[in-house]
């Protein structure tokens, strides 16, 4: 499945992104067990080419009833509607080697959710710092998407690999912007493509 899967995405290298469309399942069971229960290591789906909620999506040949296996689950927290939203742009470094991602620190609605590739100069991180969720923050940007990080954009960072620590400034280029989503965490949600979901391309 994973050979069907790579050899996708080499043959449609403008798509940004593949999703999936699980069967039903509580996704808390994803990072969370109990007496009864453990965490949910795998879960069925179908592998769809870009967006399963947007036009133009298709189901991957061959992938269409594949069995996910869950590696690794880099953040979950549940919305808190009395949670305050930070006022400075804020995201969560993820990744392994040289292959690092930014992902939108999500507190609740409304907000934009965004996973962009990046490049961090003068420093690597080793596989167990990325393993502590990474927060970065862009003290210079205020947390709204027209000032999220976009491709090609480079801009000052402050890394905060835990929360006792003091942190420190890197400098962080953008790449490929895979996904974006501003609509759906809307106050009340909007279903319909953003201007600025327009000017991406999502």
């Amino acid at each position: 499945m994973t050979d069907l899967y790579t050899k996708d995405r080499q043959g449609n290298l403008g798509t940004k992104m593949y999703t999936l469309s699980p069967e039903p399942f509580v996704l808390t069971r994803l990072f969370t067990s109990d007496a009864q229960s453990s965490a949910l290591s795998s879960f069925k789906a179908k592998v769809f080419r870009g967006h399963l909620e947007r036009p133009g999506h298709q189901v991957v040949d061959g992938l269409e009833d594949v069995v996910v296996m869950v590696k690794k689950v880099v953040h979950a927290q549940k919305f808190d509607p009395a949670a305050t939203k930070p006022e400075r742009l804020q995201y969560f470094l993820f990744g392994k080697g040289g292959e690092l991602f930014l992902a939108h620190a999500i507190t609740k609605p409304p907000d934009f959710d965004q996973i962009v590739s990046v490049n961090v100069s003068d420093h690597s991180f080793t596989d167990q710092e990325l393993n502590r969720r990474i927060s970065v923050l862009f003290r210079d940007r205020s947390n709204a998407a027209p000032q999220r990080l976009k491709e090609n954009q480079q801009a000052q960072g402050h890394f905060q690999v835990t929360a006792a620590d003091h942190g420190f400034d890197l400098a962080v280029q953008a790449g490929t912007e895979y996904y974006f989503e501003e609509g759906e965490l809307a106050m009340p949600p909007r279903f319909k493509q953003t201007p600025e979901e327009a000017e991406s391309g999502f």
